[in-house]
């Protein structure tokens, strides 16, 4: 497989047409290959094979008018707030840990966590609202919403554990069990319910390394080889990666239109509604985002005293990518100046392309310039 690396911050300018717009404001924004933008009202279509799909009159799925790349609802607000699970490959799951199963070698079930989905996720077969989570997949679990305002964006090691009561633990190993975990080191041991953990960030696998999670991508099921990878964001702030030609089109209860997918992490389908669904991007088979990949901040300074963190798939302040037209899902927002390496696997990258803009956070200021370099680590 020849394996693409991907770096979209932006590029600088579009074409940019619309459709059906009269004197209502648009509801969507669509990217169609690399240079058209177009604004459109209404959706339609997309309840039967997505070849079908509109914005008003424009085929989101044509190859000879061109195929969607970026797609976003223009009133939608992403706001996570529940309890949620996330990936090694960036996706982030809402749902709460809810039992563990030991791997079945017999049948060739990995070990997997069953999840209790929330924010309007649902499974796309299974009644009880749980789906399986491979286990060797998950980067960490937050398992409150109080757990995600007050310490679940502090960064903290494999091996870290915080229960409900603030009390932080260590471990070397963790053994889940029907009733919680046990946590294990060379000195101490300590178990936990599952009602009194907050935060778990699983210790270092050392079989399967986030390295092959990350790659997990392009290696899910497919009904074509080369199909684009999808990636689906909700306003609940649910993150989905999949096979575009994989997604399952249903009509739930009251006649709500889902879109059911499975990511590679998952052992089920899971449903979002399509009202919900704020964003979506795509790309080719080969590619993975240069944002996927770990990251060091070697070096930051600026001018003005003062330069805000870099960030994965948003600009600096949390917001989507964007200079002037062009809008992009994945990618880096970074101030200027940043030093960041990346731990990417040389030996299956085969090429590196990406855009580079000054984003709208900078309101029309400033100058950008870009140097990569290979095997720099310092």
């Amino acid at each position: 497989m020849r394996l693409s690396l991907m770096a979209i911050t932006t590029v600088l300018c579009l074409i940019v047409t619309g459709t059906s717009l009269g004197q209502d404001a648009p509801q969507y924004r669509a990217v169609f290959g690399e240079n058209e933008v177009v604004l459109g009202q209404k959706i339609t279509g997309w309840d039967a094979p997505q070849n079908a799909a509109k914005l008003d009159d424009r085929l989101l799925f044509d190859k000879a008018t061109g195929v969607i790349r970026y797609l976003e609802k223009l009133d939608a607000t992403v706001d996570r707030t529940g309890p949620f699970i996330e990936l090694f490959n960036g996706d982030v799951l809402l749902g709460i840990a809810v039992g563990y199963q030991n791997e079945n070698t017999l049948s060739g079930v990995p070990a997997y966590f069953d999840v209790h989905l929330r924010g309007s996720l649902v499974p796309f077969g299974s009644a009880d609202g749980t789906v399986r989570i491979k286990a060797n997949r998950v980067k960490r679990l937050v398992f409150s919403a109080e757990s995600t305002q007050k310490i679940a964006m502090v960064k903290r090691d494999p091996g870290t554990v915080v229960l409900t009561n603030g009390q932080i633990l260590t471990t070397e190993e963790v053994r889940w069990s029907a009733t919680g975990l046990r946590g294990i080191s060379d000195t101490s041991s300590f178990n936990a319910r599952w009602d009194e953990l907050a935060i778990v960030v699983p210790p270092v696998d050392k079989v399967f390394s986030d390295m092959d999670a990350i790659l997990d991508d392009l290696l899910a099921p497919a009904v074509d080889p080369e199909a684009r990878i999808a990636r689906m964001v909700t306003t609940h702030g649910a993150i989905l990666t999949y096979r575009a030609d994989m997604l399952v089109s249903q009509q739930r209860e009251s006649n709500t239109l889902y879109h059911a997918v499975q990511p590679a992490w998952s052992l089920d389908s899971i449903s979002a509604p399509f009202d919900e669904i704020a964003v979506l991007g795509y790309r080719l088979h080969n590619e993975i985002p240069l944002s996927s990949f770990p990251a060091t901040l070697l070096e930051k300074r600026s001018l003005i005293g003062f330069s805000p963190s870099w960030k994965r798939n948003q600009n600096v302040r949390g917001g989507i990518l964007a200079s002037g037209t062009m809008f992009a899902d994945v990618g880096i927002g970074t101030h200027s100046y940043s030093k960041i390496a990346f731990a990417i696997p040389a030996d299956i990258v085969t090429r590196f392309r990406g855009y580079v803009g000054i984003d709208r956070v900078a309101q029309g200021g400033g100058c950008v310039r870009v140097k990569v370099f290979r095997g720099i680590s310092g």
